[in-house]
């Protein structure tokens, strides 16, 4: 195993081991965090299991990106009490899980190729989504400082990979299309960097999410409901 892969199963194991001891201090969308890291720690042991005794894991992955991608949508879904916002969350939902399956079918068949196009579009609507939630934030922080919100810190996490995501996978596919162009290993240190940073800010989400009176910022309450 490499030591980028070690680092990251790490700080896996840390956000588990962090959510288990925080676990009955956690409010809502803290345990929902909680249980994205459970979920992740047991797809990536599957990955792990999968490419020891196979030497092959791409179809795994192509399977668990919309989960991982659904699943984040459900947190993001349950920090709003607006239900134009929720239904706009929904849609989106609906629109990538769309474009999946025809990618998967189609553009970009299961296990033959890295499924980029489907990573495009899912990090392009989660970083929409993500700035969405900055803006509302802003707007209704009933006097909670922001290093005090489970909430910031998530959507933090959320926009630093998933812009990442964005220029990474672009940029893969633009050398696909250049004989002899290959990815700067710097690009590729980037990109594994704003995923630690990502499950490193969860972490700091569930600690905010254990500490009374912090948490996340009210429920993004609405009057546009």
């Amino acid at each position: 195993m490499s030591i980028p892969a070690i680092i990251y199963q790490v700080i896996l194991l840390l956000g588990l081991l962090t959510g288990v001891a925080k676990y009955k201090s956690l409010e809502s969308v803290g345990k929902l965090i909680f249980f994205f890291l459970v979920y992740i720690n047991i797809k990536e042991a599957i990955a792990l299991l999968l490419a020891q005794r196979t030497n092959y894991n791409l179809h795994f992955y192509q399977i668990a990106a919309p989960i991982d991608f659904l699943f984040l949508m459900f947190i993001y879904c349950n920090l709003h009490e607006s239900k134009r916002l929720r239904w706009t969350i929904v849609s989106i939902a609906l629109v990538v899980i769309t474009f999946f399956i025809i990618n998967l079918t189609s553009l970009q068949p299961l296990g033959k190729t890295v499924d980029t196009y489907f990573k495009l579009v899912r990090s392009f609507f989660l970083v929409l989504i993500s700035l969405m939630v900055f803006q509302n934030i802003l707007q209704r922080r009933d006097g909670l400082r922001l290093k005090d919100s489970s909430t910031f810190w998530f959507n933090t996490g959320v926009l630093i990979f998933f812009s990442t995501s964005i220029f990474y996978w672009g940029l893969y596919n633009y050398s696909l299309t250049l004989k002899g162009f290959a990815i700067p290993g710097i690009i590729r240190r980037l990109y594994e960097f704003s995923n630690y940073c990502m499950y490193l800010m969860f972490i700091v989400a569930l600690l905010k999410s254990s500490l009374p009176m912090h948490g996340t910022i009210r429920k993004l309450h609405a009057s546009d409901r």
